[in-house]
Parts: C-alpha cells; structure tokens; sequence
C-alpha cells in the first residue's frame, strides 16, 4: 500500500532494530541484570509484533501500537549503552 518510500521505511527500521538486537549482544556482563532482562524483553516483544505483522495487522489498533512504541524506545535505549568496539 505505502510502495516505495514504505518499502525503504520498513528497510530502515529493520536496520535500526537488527542494530538494537547488536548492542544487546555487545553490552555483555558491563550492565545490570535487570537492564539486560528489560531489554531482552523489549527485543523479544518486539520481534514477537513484527513476526505477528506478517500475517494480520496488530499494529493498526492503539493500544498494541502504544506498547511496540515503549518496548522501541527501550530498545533505542539499549543501543546508547552499547560498549564501543
């Protein structure tokens, strides 16, 4: 429906998320445990909405958009916390 700017948009979050997903990696033992616990969650949620995505359209209803927006942000937070290489 969106077409050729949807399809780069979908290209560029998934980079960002596939980044998030690198940085929880790369943090390693250098944070909490609950900060890695609330991440691994944030990552797993959202994988658990795009996966869902595929096949029906969670996202479109307010309340499901509203927490993939929260469990995003937390995953941009654990990209900031990233150990540099």
């Amino acid at each position: 429906e969106a077409g050729v700017a949807g399809a780069v948009g979908l290209l560029m979050f998934g980079v960002w998320w596939a980044g998030g997903a690198i940085a929880f990696v790369r943090t390693g033992a250098a944070t909490r445990d609950s900060d890695r616990a609330f991440d691994l969650f944030a990552l797993a949620g959202t994988s658990v909405y795009l996966a869902h995505s595929l096949g029906d359209y969670p996202l479109r209803a307010a309340a499901n958009a509203v927490v993939f927006a929260i469990l995003c942000a937390r995953v941009a937070q654990s990209r900031n916390r990233a150990i540099p290489v």
